[in-house]
């Protein structure tokens, strides 16, 4: 299962030990930057994160990716927070997914 910018707010559905990947539009040359404000745990894991940016040029876009493991049943809510870390204002943007996991 692959989500995107465009699912943000959804619920999905899994099993355990299932795995899904989560990747977001991400400007980190511009600064910005995604971080995880709540993995889903104890229901997932992150078991990977990476970027994948194209080129340093300022203002181009690239893309940040998480692959989350489903660790037990449950639900559980992953939540990622899009800004500048050394910025204390509230995130530019969040990125909400609902998970409901059964065994």
């Amino acid at each position: 299962m692959h989500f995107t910018d465009a699912d943000d707010g959804h619920q999905i559905e899994a099993r355990v030990g299932e795995t899904f990947e989560v990747s977001l539009t991400e400007i980190r040359t511009a600064g910005f930057s995604w971080s995880i404000k709540s993995a889903g745990a104890p229901v997932c894991s992150v078991v990977a994160d990476s970027l994948a940016n194209p080129d340093a040029t300022p203002g181009k876009s690239g893309s940040h990716q998480w692959q989350f493991k489903v660790d037990s049943p449950g639900t559980a809510t992953i939540e990622l927070h899009y800004g500048r870390q050394w910025q204390k204002a509230a995130p530019a943007r969040t990125y909400t997914l609902r998970i409901r996991a059964g065994a």
